[in-house]
């Protein structure tokens, strides 16, 4: 099973490993890059990505939202 693993530009650890060749290997990764850090919950929820780094803002929204 692929991973598919959500990357802005504003989380460094993920910018990082998706440059980094052979980072995270054993879970099969697919990155997908998006704009911004305030998509996440969104693209979780449409199943775009099965995980992300965030801030703790984000998820507060997304509950708010009903996400």
């Amino acid at each position: 099973m692929t991973l598919r693993i959500g990357v802005h530009p504003n989380n460094i650890h993920l910018a990082l490993a998706e440059r980094w060749p052979g980072a995270l290997a054993s879970l099969d990764p697919v990155f997908v890059p998006y704009a911004e850090g305030r998509d996440s919950a969104a693209l979780l929820r449409d199943s775009t990505i099965d995980l992300c780094g965030t801030g703790s803002t984000p998820p507060i929204a997304a509950e708010a939202a009903g996400l």
